[in-house]
C-alpha cells in the first residue's frame, strides 16, 4: 500500500466533504432554528453533548451566511467560526504533513462529487507511480542489505529537511535516490573532436542509452572526423557465450576492453568482434570500456549469443559509473549505519534522532555522509566523527545499565557493561561496534555493489 488507510481516509474525508468538525456549544433549544437550518443543512446540533458540528469544511461563504442568520447569538457566531478555523487548521495539517495531495486535491475540488475520485486520480497518479517506486526500491534494497524495512527507510529515506544519509555529493536528495538512480542504464561517453581518444575532452555524456549513432536519428557529437570512449558496466541477461561487436566508419580502428582486459579483435570491413567467445554469467555486472578513433558517421555496439540475435546492446544491461560508485558508496554507510544499529540495540527512531540532529552534525551534514566508503577517514573527520560515536556509545552505556538494574531487581542479574553487548559480544571483536564502523558489504550482495565476474 502506497499510502495508510489512516492518511487516505483523511484525505477523501476532505475530498467527499465527509469529514465531520465538532466545537463545543449550547443551544437555547434542542434544535436548531429552521432559518439556521436552511442556510447550511450541514450544520448539526447535539443537545445532549453540548456540541455543534458540520459535516465538510466550512467554507468562506457558509461561515459569512450562518452569522448573517437573523436572531442568532454571538455564542453562535463564536461556535461558527470555531467550526471554521478547526476545518482550516485539519486541511492545514494534512497538507503539511502530505504536500504532494494539495496540486491533486485543488484541480478534484472544483469538479462535481461525481466526478472528484477520477478527476483527482488522474492528476495525482503520476506522483503516485514515483512513491510506488520509491517504496519497491526501498524494499529491494532492504533485502540485499539484511536491514529491517523501517531503518532501512529512516537511513535512506528519511523525510523532512534533516536527511540521515544523503544522495552521494547531491545534499538535496536522499540515499535513495542513489538506488533510483540504478534504472538510468547506458554507458558514459566521452567524445574528443579529433583522430584519437586523448588530450582534451570535448564532450561527455554521462549516460548515453542508445549505442548506436548514425546522421538522423542519433548522430555523433560532431560531424568531421572524431573518435569516442564509451565506458560502464554490462550485465548479461542469462549466462552463455557471448560475442561484443562494434561497428564503426572506413579507417576507423576500435579497442574492447572487458573485465580490465584488452580482447583480441578480428576485423571484417567496418565491423570488429572478439576473436574468441566469452563467457559470461547472468547478473552479474562486467567492467566494459569500447574505444573509437577516427570515426566519422557511424557507430555501433552490439552483443549476440547462440541464441539471442545481434543487436545493439540494451540500455538495460548498461550502467554507467557515475550512478553506480555513487550507489555503491551509499550502500557501503547504509550497512554501517546498520551495524551500529544492530551492536548498540537501537531502535530505529533514537538511531534517525542522532543522526540528523545539528549537534553532530559533520561539515553541515549529517555525520553518516562523513563516514568513510572505501579506507579509512581523514584526521579532521575521523575526529568529527568522535562525537556522534560516543554519544551513540553513552545511549548505550545507559541502558545497559538500566537493563541491569531492572534484571537484579527481577532476581536475573546479567552482566551489563560499556562495550560488552547482550550476547556477551566485546565492542573490539570481529562483531562489534569498531568492526561495524568498518563494514564492508560481502561478495554475495548481488549486481550494483559485487565486483566484477571471474576472469
Amino acid at each position: 500500500m502506497v499510502y495508510g488507510n489512516d492518511t487516505a481516509d483523511a484525505f477523501f474525508g476532505l475530498l467527499d466533504e465527509k469529514l465531520v468538525i465538532y466545537v463545543p456549544y449550547t443551544h437555547a433549544t434542542p434544535d436548531l432554528d429552521a432559518s439556521i437550518s436552511a442556510a447550511d443543512p450541514q450544520l448539526k446540533y447535539d443537545a445532549f453533548r453540548h456540541r455543534l458540528s458540520h459535516t465538510g469544511l466550512v467554507t468562506a461563504s457558509q461561515q459569512a451566511a450562518l452569522k448573517a442568520v437573523a436572531g442568532v447569538t454571538q455564542d453562535f457566531k463564536d461556535a461558527i467560526d470555531e467550526l471554521f478555523a478547526r476545518g482550516e487548521a485539519a486541511v492545514g495539517l494534512f497538507f503539511t504533513q502530505h504536500p504532494e495531495f494539495k496540486l491533486a486535491y485543488d484541480v478534484a475540488l472544483v469538479k462535481p462529487h461525481a466526478e472528484r475520485h477520477g478527476a483527482f486520480v488522474t492528476a495525482f497518479r503520476p506522483h503516485l507511480a514515483s512513491r510506488r517506486k520509491r517504496q519497491q526500491a526501498l524494499q529491494r534494497l532492504a533485502s540485499a542489505a539484511g536491514v529491517d524495512s523501517v531503518l532501512c527507510r529512516c537511513i535512506v529515506d528519511s523525510e523532512g529537511t534533516q536527511k540521515a544519509l544523503q544522495a552521494d555529493g547531491r545534499p538535496d536528495l536522499s540515499a535513495l535516490d542513489d538506488a533510483l538512480a540504478q534504472e538510468v542504464g547506458g554507458l558514459e561517453a566521452s567524445f574528443y573532436f579529433r583522430d584519437t581518444p586523448t588530450g582534451k575532452l570535448d564532450k561527455k555524456v554521462p549516460a548515453a542509452d542508445t549505442l548506436d549513432y548514425a546522421p538522423g536519428a542519433n548522430p555523433l557529437p560532431d560531424p568531421g572526423v572524431m573518435s569516442g570512449v564509451w565506458r560502464g558496466r554490462v550485465e548479461a541477461p542469462e549466462t552463455g557465450l557471448y560475442n561484443i561487436i562494434a561497428t564503426a566508419g572506413a579507417g576507423a580502428s576500435v579497442g574492447i576492453v572487458l573485465r580490465g582486459k584488452a580482447l583480441s579483435l578480428v576485423q571484417a570491413g567496418s565491423t570488429w568482434r572478439n576473436k574468441e567467445a566469452i563467457s559470461l554469467a547472468s547478473g552479474t555486472l562486467y567492467t566494459l570500456e569500447v574505444s573509437v578513433a577516427k570515426v566519422k558517421d557511424v557507430v555501433s555496439i552490439e552483443w549476440e549469443t547462440p541464441t539471442r540475435k545481434r543487436e545493439v546492446i540494451p540500455a538495460q544491461y548498461l550502467y554507467p559509473p557515475s550512478t553506480r560508485e555513487a550507489f555503491s558508496r551509499t550502500y557501503v554507510r547504509l550497512l554501517k549505519a546498520a551495524s551500529l544499529t544492530t551492536v548498540l540495540h537501537l531502535t530505529a527512531d533514537e538511531f534517525l534522532h542522532f543522526a540528523t540532529v545539528d549537534e553532530y552534525h559533520v561539515d553541515g551534514a549529517g555525520w553518516l555522509n562523513a563516514l568513510p566508503a572505501a579506507g579509512s577517514a581523514a584526521a579532521a573527520t575521523a575526529i568529527a566523527l568522535l562525537k556522534p560515536l560516543e554519544a551513540l556509545l553513552y545511549l548505550r552505556h545507559h541502558q545497559a545499565r538500566t537493563d541491569g538494574r531492572r534484571h537484579l531487581t527481577a532476581g536475573r542479574a546479567q552482566r551489563s557493561e560499556c562495550g560488552v553487548d547482550r550476547t556477551g559480544r566485546s565492542a573490539l571483536s570481529p562483531d562489534g561496534l569498531e568492526f561495524s564502523i568498518g563494514a564492508r558489504p560481502s561478495r554475495s550482495v548481488r549486481n550494483r555493489c559485487q565486483p566484477d565476474g571471474p576472469s
